[in-house]
Parts: C-alpha cells; structure tokens; sequence
C-alpha cells in the first residue's frame, strides 16, 4: 500500500513542477460587438444566449473572425416562440445578412409591413405581364386545374381602384380582355360582350370558374395583405406556423432577384385551405412579385400545388391614358 500512497502523493507534485505553457490570446471582441451582444439580450440566460451570438453575428466587421471559445459554442438552445422558433440560428454564423434579411429572420410581420408601408408610399400604379396558373373552386366539394394564363395588366390604385386584364396566352376564348373599376359600372366586371352580359358579378359564379380570387382582391399589394392577415391570424387562433428564410434567389423564368421565404402552417387556412406559401419579394422594391400556394390533398398527408401567381415585366407608376380604364376601351384593342 505504501507504494501506491507514494503515487498519489508524487503525481501532482510533479504536474506543479512542470512548466506552464503560455496560453494563446483569442482577438479581442470588438466593443461594438460585445454591446451589441449585452443590448440584445439578458447575460447569463441559457434560454437568451442566442441573441447574443446574433448581436455578434449582426454586427461583426469579419465573421471569420475567432471569438473566445465559449462564444463559438452558443447558441445552446434556440428560443422559443410562435415565428422565433423557426430562425436558423446556426445558418446565420455562415453568412453575412443586409438589414432587410435580418428583419424577416427576426420579425418576419414587420418585415411585411415594411413592404406594406414601402408600397403604400411609392407605387400609385403598374403595368406587368401577370402570369397565373390555378385550381379554381366549383363548389365546397369540387375543383378544376386550370390551364395556364399569360395575361396583359394595367392597374392603378388612385382616384379609383382600376384593374385591366388583357389575355396573351390561355384563357377562356370569350372574353379575352375585362375591366373593373370601383364605384363605377354598377360596381360590376365589364366585358366586351351585348348587353346585359357586358357586366357581371366580380364575385359572382361566372367569376369564379375563372379565377381563384376575384378580381377585387388583384394585386401585388393585396397579395402582401392577405400573408400578413394569414400570419395574423394564425398568431391569433394560436396554430403553429414556421416561417423560413431561403435566402436571395431569382424565381423561375425570371431575372428579378428576391427575398425567397417558406410559410408552413400547422392547419390549413380556414377559407383557403393552404398550408404552405412559397414567396419572392423583390431584394429591389420589395414588391411579392411571385407566390406558390400548396394545400394537403384530401385524405392524405402529401400536398399538391393550387396556384402560382407571377407578376413580371413591372413598370412602376406609368402615365395611362385618359380612357384606359373606361368600358370603350374593351373594344378598342
């Protein structure tokens, strides 16, 4: 036994006596970084500590930089939350995200008002090429996919919510161009036929078994409305909903760089019935310039598409012309 007592007492004299090695010096956090990191989140909260690492991230001059050690190891818990529980945390240590990306990452709502709010200031009116391909609804019980539809638009928001649709491809082959325009025309859809087909309820059964939505609801900046009232309400009726950022991305056949972000719902929207959206909001205008609907096929867990909306070829506040939104102009061109 006096062997093993000598052991016990002779190792640690020998680590003691050994010399120390010089410890390696990690760069200094940057002061704006660690304020940063201090303001977003209350130290010494593991549930909190992925603020922190975000304030680093958000605010660093070079994320290769090597932080302390303890810095490179958070977040250890992602926080929790309705749209909080969704943000990649350890995506965002892999890239260098401008203002607007962080927005959506963190508040995903305000980034929508934003747009909102950006739109309500800048755009009065816009030409496009509008392309759509849908399910329509016949009946509670019933659909129909439609072909797709390359469609001519002319839209302006003021004096009078005023909408032109001149069909290029697809279609139904009567009529081939409508008008709306709020307050006038008996509040009706005018189309180029005799009377008293010219005019017709916009929400009506005709209009219907041509569009998904009706032509009161067209539009870039009713599109933005209607996600943010979907979040709402999701947030609302407490339904589980994720929100991803998918990073800058072009959509498809088209050259406009956007924001591309994923909404999944836990539950189908209760009118609708979709449960994933699919968005592209322009990095230039932020402007929702493409979505994809998908809802769960009935009885089943798969998901099938039941629309896209594409808005192309934008021009932005143009000067129409004195009649472009008067029923003479059905049979002009």
């Amino acid at each position: 036994m006096r062997w093993l007592l000598l052991l016990f007492i002779w190792v640690p004299i020998c680590f003691l006596a050994a010399p120390s090695q010089p410890k390696a010096e990690d760069p200094p956090v940057p002061p704006e970084v660690a304020l940063a990191g201090a303001t977003l989140a209350p130290l010494g909260s593991p549930a909190n500590q992925p603020w922190l690492t975000l304030g680093l991230l958000a605010y660093a001059e070079n994320l290769d930089a090597h932080f302390p050690a303890e810095l490179r190891t958070l977040p250890l818990y992602p926080p929790t939350g309705d749209l909080l529980s969704s943000v990649p945390w350890f995506s965002l240590g892999l890239t260098r995200l401008d203002d607007v990306e962080r927005l959506i990452v963190l508040d995903p709502m305000a980034f929508v008002e934003k747009c909102q709010n950006r739109y309500d200031e800048s755009v009065h009116g816009y030409t496009c090429t509008f392309f759509k391909h849908e399910v329509v609804r016949l009946s509670k019980t019933s659909s129909k996919q439609r072909a797709p539809e390359t469609i001519a638009v002319c839209f302006r928001e003021e004096p009078r919510y005023s909408v032109y649709f001149k069909w290029v491809k697809g279609g139904e082959p009567i009529p081939r161009r409508t008008l709306y325009v709020a307050g006038q025309n008996q509040g009706k859809l005018v189309l180029p036929l005799p009377e008293p087909f010219n005019l017709q309820d916009p929400e009506g059964t005709e209009a219907k078994k041509r569009s998904r939505y009706p032509i009161t609801q067209f539009g870039m900046r009713m599109g933005m409305q209607h996600l943010f009232e979907s979040w709402r309400g999701s947030q609302l009726a407490h339904v589980n909903l994720s929100v991803r950022y998918l990073g800058k991305q072009t959509p498809p056949d088209d050259d406009q760089l956007g924001y591309k972000i994923e909404s999944i719902r836990e539950e189908p929207e209760p009118l609708d019935g979709v449960t994933r959206a699919d968005l592209y909001v322009s990095v230039k205008d932020l402007l929702l310039i493409r979505s994809e609907l998908y809802a769960k096929n009935p009885g089943g867990d798969d998901e099938r598409r039941i629309a896209i909306y594409h808005f192309k070829d934008i021009k932005l506040n143009p000067e129409f012309d004195a009649g472009q939104f008067d029923p003479e102009i059905l049979e002009s061109n």
